[in-house]
């Protein structure tokens, strides 16, 4: 059984929002609504964790949280309101809330801020002023027995949990990081686990896109935290930098150029979609850049190495949702949806899968999502229009290959099989090849 978490909100819509939140990230969850009632359930059990609301019937979050230390005295507190002013807020920390959170809720800090809290009340007392907001980086915590934080996937799989204990290896590297996984693959989250995992509790972290690879914009950014000890640089589609912004990167380590005279520290990490030796093959990576970068990479599983994840992770995307959306319970996954999100095919990977669910999300008459509303939220063949191109990519690969075996490495056999001449498919069969390496 997971940690007990009671939720105290008089709002019925709220209450069931919140328990369904915290039930579908594993944990124990008694919902009340009467704040005395809540006190003697209290009195007569242990409860891990208690969220409460600051504007009740009869009684304020503050009383109630005052009343509650009196019985639980170590029992850690969370605040969720919409009716909090700055100077509330810092009371509330002083008297040792733990996380206060203002409505409409970020359910990632929140869910974050819990596995935190619930970690520290197995060891340290929390301290006042030790609370997080509702700026808190948006980092979604699945609830499993890892020793450390790791968001990217619920490691209910032997492969999921591998390549967490490598990242847990690798927090601390020093210049270059290269991950590489298959298109669709959430790199955001990865470095986000990064960030939860840094050394240096000054550094700051930077996410990229392509647009923001600029001289001057990068300039910008790392000025405005040259007092921090380090920067770590994310750059989220760094398979399709072009290679004139490639060569601003080992710039900015060599403190070189526009760069020179830069006082805070860099680190990098690069998120691809094919390995770094494959793109340096096809001339898509600048040589300097690969002779920096090529000293340490890190694979990133698809759902298709995962499949054990792939239901929690849809269901966190559900969760997601209902707070965004502001829906008054999260939706469920009926047998026949689960069933449908392990068996099916996924090429765009967690892109995909999130493209999927609020497809099928829209499509919901009830409060369930069904097999046929995750169908009919993909297009004919079970495949985005986005994915498509990558799905017959792979069949023909796949194709060629089977063909190459069948011939016995007879190219030119191949080729009357395929309809290609000799050339393109020794082309084919090395680049599958290189892919596979």
């Amino acid at each position: 059984m997971g940690h007990r978490i009671l939720i105290l909100d008089d709002d019925i819509d709220f209450n069931s929002l919140l328990t369904d939140i915290f039930s579908q990230a594993g944990y124990d969850v008694t919902p009340e609504q009467d704040p005395q009632k809540a006190l003697a359930l209290i009195r007569e059990f242990q409860f891990d964790l208690v969220v409460t609301d600051q504007r009740m019937p009869g009684i304020s979050g503050k009383d109630f949280l005052r009343e509650l230390k009196k019985i639980q005295p170590r029992t850690p507190i969370i605040m969720v309101s919409g009716f909090l002013d700055n100077e509330t807020i810092r009371e509330l920390i002083r008297e040792g809330v733990g996380g206060v959170f203002l409505k409409p809720l970020n359910v990632f800090s929140l869910l974050k801020r819990t596995a935190k809290l619930l970690e520290q009340a197995n060891g340290a007392a929390v301290r006042p002023g030790d609370a997080d907001s509702d700026s808190a980086a948006p980092t979604a915590e699945f609830h499993h027995t890892l020793p450390f934080p790791f968001s990217s996937f619920p490691c209910r799989d032997p492969k999921s949990a591998e390549f967490a204990h490598k990242l847990y290896a690798l927090r601390n590297f020093k210049s270059y990081l290269t991950l590489s996984g298959p298109r669709g693959t959430n790199f955001a989250a990865v470095c986000r686990d990064f960030e939860a995992l840094r050394e240096k509790p000054d550094e700051r972290f930077l996410y990229l896109t392509n647009t923001m690879v600029e001289a001057s914009n990068l300039l910008r950014l790392l000025r405005e935290h040259e007092e921090r000890e380090r920067v770590t640089l994310c750059f989220l589609e760094a398979d399709t930098l072009d290679l004139e912004r490639q060569r601003l990167l080992p710039q900015i380590a060599r403190k070189s150029g526009v760069f020179a005279g830069l006082p805070v520290g860099t680190r990098f990490i690069f998120c691809l979609s094919e390995s770094l030796d494959t793109l340096y093959d096809r001339g898509l990576v600048d040589e300097n850049l690969y002779l920096l970068t090529s000293s340490s990479e890190l694979t990133v599983p698809g759902l298709e190495d995962c499949r054990e994840d792939i239901v929690l992770l849809a269901q966190q995307i559900l969760v997601r949702e209902a707070a965004t959306r502001q829906l008054g319970a999260v939706p469920k996954l009926d047998v026949s949806a689960r069933s449908y999100l392990r068996d099916r095919y996924w090429p765009g990977n967690y892109n995909e899968l999130q493209q999927v669910i609020l497809g099928a999300l829209t499509l919901a008459r009830q409060n369930a999502l069904t097999r046929d509303n995750l169908e009919k939220a993909a297009l004919p063949g079970g495949l985005p229009a986005v994915e498509l191109k990558q799905h017959l990519t792979r069949l023909r690969d796949e194709y060629a290959q089977a063909a190459n075996i069948l011939c016995g490495g007879d190219r030119s056999a191949v080729g009357t099989v395929l309809g290609m001449d000799e050339g393109a498919v020794n082309k084919l069969v090395a680049d599958k090849n290189a892919a596979a390496g």
